[in-house]
């Protein structure tokens, strides 16, 4: 009875640990169906000067942080 006790502790212990990592630890979040209509500018080489990025569409969350690489 014990070793099913700790065969139950450890597989729980186990789902724990794997359903709470992600690569950027933190929580998923749910697609929030937004949708890109225009970014500017469409194209830029790289190493030019800094620029502003223009993203405009509709769905976003509120804050949400853009990112570009």
């Amino acid at each position: 009875m014990k070793r099913s006790w700790t065969a139950w502790a450890v597989a729980l212990a186990a789902i724990f640990a794997v359903a709470g990592c992600n690569d950027y630890g933190n929580t998923f979040q749910n697609n929030t169906g937004a949708s890109l209509a225009f970014l500017s500018p469409a194209q830029i080489s790289a190493g030019n000067a800094d620029f502003v990025l223009t993203v405009n569409g509709r769905g976003f969350v509120t804050q949400i942080a853009e990112e570009t690489s």
